[in-house]
């Protein structure tokens, strides 16, 4: 499904490139920017805890390359007037244990639990109106095979940022919107840089 697995099937398991075909990726035609009348927006914002503007992520799963610490420290680390505007909503999915994770990195880097809000599940209707309302999405994963939910916050027409790694970039294709996701300054001068515009 992308460039970077194809390599990575030739380099980890000698297979030949001439027998591996990459097919990429697409989503579905209901992704696609949606403007809320304001009411509509003020119900949904407020299912979600969410005050007004907010960062966007959605990781796909709460494993280790999700990088959640990481993007932590990068919100705290951003001027006050920032985290003051912005929240960061990550909706996904999430565990008792995993949401405890989670406001525990949070509560660690100074942090007040309205800022970081974690959704749980999102159905697609509202994913799809959450995405158009982001004022960015980040997407600060180690490792993807492709990276969906990038192309469906684009498809929303949202800022989007993401990691320098693995299938990303090809995904992004601005170099611009890149960052080291072991970087918390970088990813934190980043968003900065996207929200100042």
């Amino acid at each position: 499904i992308s460039h970077s697995s194809q390599n990575e099937a030739i380099d980890h398991l000698n297979i030949e490139k001439s027998k591996i075909i990459n097919i990429k990726s697409a989503v579905d035609d209901i992704f696609k920017p949606q403007i809320l009348p304001n009411y509509k927006k003020s119900k949904l914002l407020y299912k979600y805890n969410i005050k007004d503007k907010f960062i966007f992520y959605v990781p796909g799963g709460f494993d280790y390359r999700k990088n959640f610490k990481t993007l932590i420290e990068a919100y705290s680390i951003l001027p006050d007037n920032i985290k003051n505007e912005y929240q960061l909503l990550i909706g996904s999915k999430v565990t008792q244990q995993q949401k405890e994770h989670i406001h525990k990195l949070a509560k660690e880097s100074a942090l007040v639990k309205s800022q970081v809000i974690l959704s749980g599940y999102i159905p697609d209707s509202d994913l799809i109106h959450l995405y158009s309302q982001a004022s960015l999405f980040v997407f600060p994963s180690l490792h993807e095979g492709f990276g969906l939910p990038l192309l469906e916050a684009m498809s929303c027409k949202t800022a989007v940022i993401g990691s320098n790694t693995s299938s990303i970039p090809e995904v992004i294709q601005n170099k611009d919107q890149l960052f080291n996701p072991n970087n918390p300054q970088e990813i934190a001068d980043l968003i900065q840089q996207i929200l100042s515009k």
